[in-house]
């Protein structure tokens, strides 16, 4: 009489195969070889980080693991200390007629002989005293503003509209203005008044709202804001602040959390409008402020101990 096979249970198929059955045998591996994936993640990182970016966005094409490799703090941590010495800057197109979402990463191949202090010029200056002509491969994308009015518009058109196969789109409606960036993070301002909506990651992709934050009661009041980090506690945070009533308020929000703290203490700039160019630099946020006669001093805040500073001009008027 046959034995007919028993079938396996609901719980036998769903069961997974435990590590002994899920290592591949070592005949398969010396015949197959092994791939770059059976490293260990601390030695991808190593080798990875030590990519361009350009080489990196690339390799997040690769598979899944390497795309979530990337993403991780870890790999952030390690290729920003390794790209300290070789850094380039983002380039954004300044048209006012249009929301240029796309930013243009400047990093030259290794054997070229670029050097960026070629296209950079005085404050104040509109030109600088060197040309060079290079193609921008390396392209980002950063979150629009009311993407929900967008997509409103679209599903709900207005009556007699011809239906159209694109958004006419409105820069002072949808654009975000950029303060600063600070290890590949951007922070992004609405136009109006310049008031820090949003942190993103152009890299990746991914960014994270930031919450309502007081406001200055007139509307034409110029917020200065910027992101900065602090290497003691590995925390990023955004800092806003205005002038109001002949005062300063200043508001320091951490990445994580889902409120704004007030600041005891004023910036040392008497007008918030003065100060231009903010940059964050080894766990401080400098800005410049261009006096009088042409006089400029460095303000800065540091993220650590949340204080300003202020360092004077050199007796020739530069710091």
């Amino acid at each position: 009489m046959p034995v007919k096979r028993k079938r396996p249970s609901a719980d036998t198929k769903t069961q997974k195969p435990n590590n002994e059955e899920r290592r591949v045998p070592d005949v398969q591996i010396q015949r197959e070889g092994r791939s770059i994936e059976d490293l260990p993640q601390d030695n991808l990182i190593n080798i990875l980080s030590r990519l361009s970016v350009r080489r990196i966005i690339n390799c997040g094409t690769v598979s899944k693991s390497w795309r979530l490799i990337i993403s991780t703090p870890e790999f952030a941590k390690s290729h920003f200390e390794r790209a300290q010495k070789s850094a380039w800057p983002l380039i954004r197109t300044n048209d006012p007629k249009r929301i240029s979402r796309t930013l243009y990463l400047v990093e030259p191949e290794y054997e070229s002989e670029f050097d960026v202090g070629q296209c950079t010029c005085e404050i104040g200056d509109n030109e600088s005293s060197g040309h060079v002509h290079m193609k921008l491969d390396t392209k980002f994308k950063i979150p629009m503003r009311d993407r929900k009015m967008v997509l409103y518009d679209k599903l709900n058109p207005k009556p007699g509209a011809r239906n159209r196969r694109f958004v006419g789109l409105k820069p002072k409606d949808h654009k975000f203005n950029v303060a600063n960036s600070c290890n590949g993070l951007v922070c992004l301002c609405e136009p109006k008044q310049n008031n820090p909506s949003l942190v993103c990651n152009p890299l990746t992709g991914e960014f994270v709202n930031l919450p309502e934050a007081p406001m200055p009661s007139s509307t034409r009041t110029l917020i200065l804001a910027g992101i900065g980090h602090c290497r003691k506690t590995d925390e990023y945070k955004v800092i806003r602040m205005f002038s109001e009533s002949m005062t300063q308020q200043a508001h320091v929000h951490t990445l994580g959390t889902r409120s704004w703290r007030s600041l005891v203490g004023s910036p040392y700039s008497p007008n918030v409008r003065m100060l231009k160019l903010p940059t964050y630099l080894n766990g401080a946020l400098l800005w410049f402020r261009v006096m009088y006669k042409g006089t400029e001093e460095i303000h800065s805040f540091d993220f650590e101990t949340e204080m300003f500073h202020s360092i004077p001009s050199r007796p020739n008027g530069r710091t």
